[in-house]
């Protein structure tokens, strides 16, 4: 079984549906693990864990919509090597695919922070990808991320976990509209990039 986990519908929306293939959506952050873990206990039944959705960008090169494939994760400190070989076998046949370090953050990641992480020599940041790294390495699943970016380095999103969305989409609804419309991109790109990974790996016999 290939599991594709995402957090918000518009990340999955243009994945194509596939035999041997389960798509769901989790909790932000660390709470992915929980979600994952719920439903394959100790990663009974999972071949590859694909960490998927939109994410920010930590390279000033990167712009929305830009597909990056992680071959390795920053979490917590440590670094989370993603298989050699499960990477030769999927990265092939993604025009404008970028490769590189994904740098796991506990929360929304500002324009200092995703800075910082590209010193640290991430392209991307993003709340999951690290959780389910060790999901993954814990129980002997292969694991891959690929996401699609939303925002730029230099870029603050509009939005808090510590309130509600639509506060501010009221406050800002200019701003809100832009990301809206940049979230359609990424979700389309996810979609092509997606579709790409999981037939490469059923062809391998994943």
């Amino acid at each position: 079984m290939i599991v594709i986990s995402a957090c918000f519908a518009r990340e999955t929306r243009w994945i194509a549906a596939r035999p041997g293939v389960a798509v769901v959506h989790t909790a932000m952050g660390a709470g992915a693990t929980r979600d994952i873990e719920r439903r394959w206990p100790a990663g009974r039944g999972v071949d590859v864990l694909i960490s998927t959705g939109m994410c920010g960008a930590a390279d000033p090169t990167l712009c929305p919509g830009d597909l990056v494939l992680a071959d390795r994760v920053f979490h917590r400190g440590e670094e989370i090597v993603i298989s050699p070989e499960l990477l030769h076998r999927i990265r092939h046949g993604i025009p404008g695919l970028r490769v590189g370090a994904a740098a796991s953050c506990e929360t929304i990641a500002g324009s200092a922070q995703k800075r910082g992480a590209g010193e640290a020599g991430a392209l991307t940041v993003d709340m999951e990808s690290g959780p389910l790294a060790r999901w993954a390495n814990e129980h002997g699943v292969d694991f891959l991320v690929i996401r699609a970016v939303l925002d730029r380095v230099d870029e603050q999103l509009p939005f808090s976990l510590d309130r509600p969305i639509w506060v501010d989409v009221v406050r800002r609804p200019i701003a809100a509209f832009r990301l809206a419309r940049r979230s359609l991109w990424a979700g389309r790109a996810i979609g092509r990039g997606v579709d790409v990974v999981v037939a490469q790996l059923q062809r391998g016999g994943s």
